[in-house]
């Protein structure tokens, strides 16, 4: 048997009886129709049980209605609270949301990008771990692109003050008494471990301390969490306090530390990066180093959608959010 043959915009605008165009204005919100014609045209959609094609409709704006986001690790809750600013953006302002999480992977971030462009969404937000890359040069000459993080080129980005997030958090160990003050984190090639690791050993430098690899914990992925003997070899090298990349590194080394006998907040300090949902709530309160990353999301969303809609030339925007820590019970004075 024949499959019964979807209805048209013409078979709506007869329904309705209006033009075609006025159906095409109504559903695409493009200019001012009256409130008893907007409900003519639903009514008689509902009736007909008519899709949208919004290909075809794209192929003649020249526009899909999509922004895309890229992530590197889905599974840590920062980055959906990125994706949660961004989407409160495009929705306002009546564009879908496609994400795609790349794992931090820089063969996956291009396969995504190019497929992205092919599939001609109208802007792309995408949040690296890598500084740079001709990819991002060939993306932004096609479509607008915002960088949610720090590279080195010319284009839109956001990104928090790292540097002086792995400072303010290393000054306030040493505030407190701590000299031997581990690191954890990776991978290496990252942006923010770079940074971060950065800030910490500038803290170490303005108390006169010098800078012991031993006390230094790398791994080798974005989804990077260390193992129990990795932690075990770690304090052989006697840390009083250990600061991490994020709060997932630091909670899974809070459950170690545990096993092994130690009391976090009262034998040894321990503070995150990024003040996620959960840092509150872990354990008795974990310490961590705050960003605003909702915001960064919404401000993501904003750049990208302008460039989209005003179709910019103007000078390419760095926007850089400030840290700020945030103390509970993991960190202790000796």
């Amino acid at each position: 048997m024949m499959n019964k043959k979807q209805p048209t915009i013409v078979d709506v605008a007869k329904r309705a009886q209006v033009a075609v165009s006025t159906v095409s204005r109504v559903l695409n919100k493009t200019s001012y129709t009256s409130e008893a014609t907007q409900q003519k045209v639903m009514k008689a959609c509902e009736e007909l049980n008519y899709i949208q094609n919004y290909v075809a409709g794209s192929l003649k704006r020249k526009k899909t209605g999509v922004i895309a986001l890229l992530v590197p690790d889905i599974t840590n809750p920062f980055w959906p609270l990125i994706a949660k600013g961004v989407e409160e953006i495009t929705k306002q302002a009546g564009y879908n949301l496609i994400l795609t999480n790349t794992d931090g992977e820089l063969e996956e971030e291009i396969n995504n990008l190019d497929m992205l462009l092919k599939r001609r969404v109208d802007g792309i937000i995408c949040a690296t771990i890598h500084d740079k890359h001709e990819i991002f040069e060939k993306v932004k000459s096609v479509v607008p692109m915002v960088i949610v993080g720090k590279v080195e080129m010319d284009i839109d980005m956001v990104y928090v003050n790292s540097i002086k997030g792995g400072f303010i958090g290393t000054e306030y160990l040493l505030n407190h008494n701590h000299r031997r003050i581990a690191f954890i984190g990776g991978p290496a090639d990252g942006v923010s471990f770079k940074d971060r690791i950065k800030g910490y050993k500038t803290g170490l430098e303005s108390f006169e301390i010098k800078y012991d690899p031993n006390l230094v914990l790398v791994g080798n992925s974005v989804n990077y969490l260390p193992s129990l003997q990795e932690i075990k070899e770690l304090l052989k090298q006697k840390p009083t306090a250990i600061l991490c990349l994020n709060d997932l590194i630091a909670m899974k080394t809070w459950t170690y530390l545990e096993e092994l006998g130690m009391e976090v907040g009262k034998d040894i300090s321990l503070m995150g990066f990024d003040n996620s949902p959960y840092s509150e709530f872990f354990k008795s309160g974990l310490s961590s180093i705050s960003q605003p990353v909702e915001e960064r999301g919404r401000i993501s969303a904003k750049l990208v959608i302008d460039r989209i809609e005003n179709n910019t030339e103007k000078k390419f925007e760095r926007v850089i959010l400030q840290p700020e820590l945030v103390i509970r019970n993991s960190t202790c004075r000796i």
